[in-house]
């Protein structure tokens, strides 16, 4: 979590807020499929999604697809844009504590 927060702090105020508008989204919506970066070994998706008025920014997020019942998302926090997926994959590995290398 202290990744999350290290994150967005030197980000302007209309970015933060639109994270937060994000998270609220997040709740009852899966990041679109044109924002998906690719797929960790075990069920993993792994996204790198738009930031309104945050530009230079992505927000990484992941899903844990073999969750039992609906998906699992978890923040994972802003990245920079360019980049973006490679930094979102990291991260999804970190945070999950996942020992995998296989990336689709």
């Amino acid at each position: 979590m202290d990744d999350l927060v290290q994150s967005i702090r030197h980000l302007s105020i209309p970015c933060r807020e639109n994270i937060l508008m994000l998270e609220k989204e997040f709740r009852s919506n899966d990041p679109d499929a044109s924002e998906r970066c690719g797929r960790l070994a075990g069920g993993y998706v792994v996204c790198a999604v738009m930031i309104p008025e945050c530009r230079g920014h992505k927000l990484a997020v992941s899903l844990d697809l073999a969750a039992s019942g609906p998906p699992v998302l978890m923040i994972h926090g802003a990245v920079a844009a360019k980049g973006a997926c490679d930094a979102a994959r990291d991260l999804t590995i970190r945070h999950r504590n996942l020992d995998v290398t296989e990336w689709e």
